[in-house]
């Protein structure tokens, strides 16, 4: 083992970028996290309960400031999500392209909708007084006509189809506009309705849609002369149609979840950065009470299932610290745990990797935050990506407790 070089304060090198900005308005109040208070939260949402219950593989996720579910199950005290057929009747094409509850929300029956949503709602949040996350993943298609091709262009030709059998003397042009028009409005009704529904069974919630916003920036583009990953401005403007989705909810969940093409390059900072900068612009356009941003993130990159290298770490995790997140919800699968090897592998990068800096990122906001904002709000940064060397130094680290005092060993 090679002995330590240099021992300094651990939270230092990420509080010396943060620029005293903080997000708490005073005219504008921000609706507080759930316990435990922390100006930056990081939630478990990976179903690792096996890994203690069954192979006897403790992940000790509380040592790292990461909140967990009892059990570390997908659903629980602190995080709750709904996926497609744990929330109402919500309509969609499977795999086999065949139509579930109809396929197109112009023929859900919102009240049978409605009335199982709720059943839902109590069978998966039971306490009424739940303070915790409630995310609805609803996938399948987007409230936004324009939003759904390749594989969702199934939703368009069905909306289409259901006008042409209506009318089928009209024209093309005329079945087209019918389509479009009656899609978003029976999806902005589906999506409106099922969250107001669900805000009046569990106020304290908060409450929100997976990947909303997103700004769609998966393509290299030029963003003041300099190659980067901006939104197109077609997409911040397909943003604007949906405020109304916005309103309506009590937390943004936006993705940052990386492609393995971004392991050997630095563009996972541009990435990050500019769909955080959306989720903030839709967070300002709301006329109500601000509320929390929370963005999900993935330890693996999302084809080869391959551990984030410690860049992609910060520019994904630590960035969105940097940029004044309330926090992130780290997500995973069943694969992430379902055997002795999996925990083994994710017990290891916890200890060495993961862990640690969660650890860095959440201390150092908390610390950050009474610096500059006299412990109320958080301190963020929101004019540039953020660097990899002011998030923590680009070197092996172990974290070490002497005299309650956290302190960042760099090897």
């Amino acid at each position: 083992m090679t002995s330590p070089k240099k021992v300094t304060p651990y939270a230092v090198i990420f509080v010396l970028r943060v620029v005293e900005v903080c997000t708490q308005s005073a005219t504008v109040p921000l609706v507080s996290p759930p316990l435990p208070s922390r100006p930056f939260l990081a939630v478990w949402n990976v179903p690792s309960e096996k890994c203690g219950s069954d192979f006897g593989v403790d992940l000790s996720l509380d040592s790292y400031n990461i909140v967990s579910n009892p059990d570390q199950k997908w659903n629980g005290t602190y995080m709750t999500i709904f996926y497609s057929q744990q929330m109402g009747l919500y309509p969609y094409y499977d795999d086999d392209n065949m139509p579930i509850n109809g396929g197109i929300p112009q023929v859900v029956n919102m009240t049978a909708h409605l009335a199982k949503a709720a059943e839902d709602i109590r069978t998966l949040i039971s306490d009424p007084d739940y303070r915790g996350l409630a995310v609805i993943d609803w996938e399948g298609w987007k409230p936004v006509w324009n939003r759904n091709w390749d594989t969702k262009a199934i939703y368009k030709n069905a909306s289409r189809s259901l006008v042409e059998k209506h009318h089928p003397d009209w024209r093309k042009e005329k079945i087209e506009a019918a389509a479009k028009a009656e899609f978003e409005a029976a999806g902005r009704t589906m999506f409106t309705e099922t969250i107001l529904l669900a805000r009046k069974l569990r106020p304290k919630a908060h409450w929100g849609y997976y990947l909303f916003p997103d700004c769609y920036n998966y393509k290299k583009s030029t963003y003041n002369g300099t190659a980067a990953y901006s939104c197109p401005q077609i997409e911040l403007e397909r943003n604007n149609q949906i405020q109304w989705l916005f309103q309506d909810s009590t937390a943004l969940y936006p993705s940052i979840y990386l492609s393995s093409r971004f392991e050997q390059t630095e563009d996972s900072r541009w990435f990050v950065y500019f769909r955080m900068k959306e989720a903030f612009r839709m967070r300002a356009s709301r006329k109500e009470q601000s509320i929390p941003v929370f963005a999900y993130t993935r330890f693996v990159y999302e084809e080869t299932r391959e551990y984030l290298t410690k860049r992609d770490m910060m520019h994904t995790m630590g960035q969105a610290a940097d940029m004044g997140a309330d926090g992130i919800v780290i997500w995973g699968d069943y694969k992430n745990g379902g055997t002795k090897e999996a925990c083994l592998e994710l017990q290891s990068y916890l200890r060495t990797m993961l862990g640690p800096y969660i650890l860095n990122i959440t201390t150092a906001a908390a610390r950050c935050s009474q610096q500059h904002c006299s412990g109320h709000g958080r301190s963020g940064t929101r004019g540039s990506p953020t660097n990899v060397s002011s998030l923590l130094s680009p070197f092996p680290w172990t974290v070490l407790l002497l005299n309650q005092l956290l302190l960042l060993t760099v090897l």
